[in-house]
């Protein structure tokens, strides 16, 4: 009975199932992505779409497929209900997405309330912020596969592999990026697995790459310099002065580089 009391405390602390918290959501939402659009920054208009829905979700109390298409067009009709001129690129990116989409984000939910749960007794000050960044079991499981494949595959083999790693690569896409590489060199296996990707030129530039365009979507999100501290304190790098340097002049090769020293 107390551990669905402080359930149902933390859902509504989180703004899940109390009208006011729904009100709030369905007023403050389309302003938010209005404003999104008007900046050309649709990434960040597709996250509070996706969140949007699944907030709906939870408040529906019913997670199947054909409750997530009618929300999902609900929302949609709320949305172009105030805005005459919606750009068909934005109509492109909300019809991608998907059903998966929500059961990750569902998923990530579900994740912090049972670590709200799990922590529900211990002082605020005491849960780091970078700690609370989603890395669900599956996810590690996911990042072992990507990290060991690309190290121990050839360039034949990985060619061959290449849809399936690119499927798990979008599994674990939603990540934030310091919690992601915070993983996997916190991890002295999957480390020495980062040394032979690095060894391979072609191995080295296709993770690069990934790695960059997730750090520039967070850089411009001013969403990296406050987790650092953290970061550093989970990877034990040898020169942590460097971190910020890195970050700051979007320098992500040798962010990567600095970590395998």
């Amino acid at each position: 009975m107390l551990r669905i009391f402080l359930l149902s405390l933390i859902i509504s602390h989180m703004g899940f199932i109390s009208m006011q918290s729904k009100e709030q959501i369905e007023e403050n939402f389309p302003d938010a992505v209005y404003q999104l659009m008007d900046q050309n920054d649709f990434f960040q208009s597709k996250a509070v779409l996706v969140k949007e829905i699944s907030q709906n979700l939870l408040l529906a109390e019913r997670f199947d497929y054909e409750n997530y298409q009618n929300i999902k067009n609900q929302v949609f009709e709320r949305l172009i209900r105030g805005c005459e001129n919606i750009p068909s690129v934005f109509c492109q990116l909300f019809e991608k997405i998907s059903w998966k989409d929500m059961q990750k984000e569902l998923a990530v939910y579900k994740e912090k309330i049972q670590r709200q749960m799990e922590t529900f007794f211990i002082p605020a000050d005491t849960q780091d912020p970078f700690y609370q960044l989603p890395l669900l079991e599956e996810d590690k499981k996911n990042i072992q596969i990507i990290i060991k494949t690309m190290a121990e595959k050839g360039l034949v083999k990985l060619l061959l592999e290449r849809r399936y790693l690119e499927k798990k690569g979008d599994q674990v896409n939603y990540i934030h990026p310091l919690r992601f590489i915070g993983y996997i060199f916190s991890d002295e296996k999957l480390k020495n697995c980062m040394r032979q990707i690095k060894t391979s030129r072609f191995k080295w530039n296709e993770f690069i790459k990934g790695f960059s365009r997730r750090m520039d979507e967070e850089y411009t999100l001013d969403n990296l310099i406050r987790f650092i501290p953290e970061f550093v304190e989970q990877v034990h790098v040898q020169h942590p002065e460097r971190i910020e340097d890195f970050i700051r002049k979007k320098s992500w090769e040798e962010f990567v580089a600095d970590l395998l020293n």
